[in-house]
């Protein structure tokens, strides 16, 4: 495809998109993360509280639909590939791949956070850092997917 016709289909895009009305949203109701192995992410996730709702093994995703005690939802895509190192395409390399690079949530305390992180033996790849609205860290899961927690201020 030529550079060309490319950013005539962007352009296209583009004006599709400022014509539109816009879409109200209420809220958040899940994020979708891919995974390998579901009963290792499960155990992963059960350090944030998280339980099983519903287990979909005939869809082509696989997904398990999984919440927490706050009602956090995040769907579980278990037809991932395992990797040896478990890079994430979207932030481990200088390319800059289009796409969602982590999901962020809100915790009541970081430095307890944290400390249940380490105890768990889950690395904190970043931070804690602050910033005039947040304290934050970043970690991952076994697949590599990233995932920043922030206490707010």
């Amino acid at each position: 495809m030529s550079a060309s016709s490319v950013s005539t289909q962007s352009a296209k895009r583009d004006r599709a998109v400022s014509s539109a009305s816009s879409v109200p949203l209420l809220a958040y109701d899940h994020v979708g993360i891919r995974v390998s192995d579901p009963a290792r992410a499960l155990r992963f996730y059960k350090l944030f509280g998280f339980r099983v709702l519903a287990e979909h093994p005939l869809s082509k995703s696989r997904a398990v639909e999984i919440e927490n005690g706050a009602g956090v939802r995040i769907h579980l895509i278990c037809n991932g590939n395992e990797q040896e190192d478990a890079s994430n395409v979207l932030q481990d390399n200088d390319w800059g791949y289009p796409g969602i690079t982590h999901a962020a949530f809100v915790v009541p305390d970081l430095d307890a956070a944290a400390a249940s992180l380490a105890r768990a033996g889950v690395t904190i790849t970043e931070g804690p850092k602050q910033d005039p609205r947040r304290t934050y860290l970043f970690c991952r899961d076994p697949d590599g997917n990233v995932i920043e927690l922030n206490e707010l201020k």
